[in-house]
């Protein structure tokens, strides 16, 4: 059981699954960081996750609505219905256009 959080562990691994815990989750020391916001981890592992759950939706958004935006303005038309709901619901479309100003 965790002394900190009271928290258990079951199975034949569960003191190297505590001291996991003790060292990632109860670390004064969170030596990882994200490239995209502030955030910190004390495990390598812990970023990658972050990364892949929180902001590869937003930036595949904002890929594509750059591409979009280099498009000849007829095929932008074609494509825009399909693929801008999908923009808008990450909020791209206002910081394409701060980046354009």
């Amino acid at each position: 059981m965790c002394p900190v959080c009271t928290k258990r562990f079951h199975g034949p691994n569960r003191q190297y699954v505590l001291t996991r815990h003790l060292s990632s989750t109860h670390a004064v020391e969170k030596p990882y960081h994200c490239p995209h916001c502030p955030y910190r981890a004390a495990r390598r592992d812990h970023i990658s996750r972050h990364v892949r759950m929180v902001h590869m939706p937003r930036l595949h958004a904002l890929a594509a609505a750059a591409t979009l935006a280099t498009l000849p303005q007829h095929v932008q038309e074609e494509v825009q219905p399909q693929h801008l709901l999908e923009v808008q619901q990450h909020h791209v479309p206002e910081v394409v256009q701060q980046q354009n100003d």
